[in-house]
């Protein structure tokens, strides 16, 4: 079952590898858009 959350206040120099790996410790991340 698939989720999207919405993640605001980043910083400008945020990676999607970096939201990736961030997230990843609470399961599979299938997409992360900036």
């Amino acid at each position: 079952m698939a989720k999207k959350i919405y993640v605001g206040n980043m910083s400008y120099n945020t990676s999607e590898a970096e939201l990736r790996e961030l997230f990843a410790q609470f399961g599979t991340v299938l997409s992360a858009n900036i």
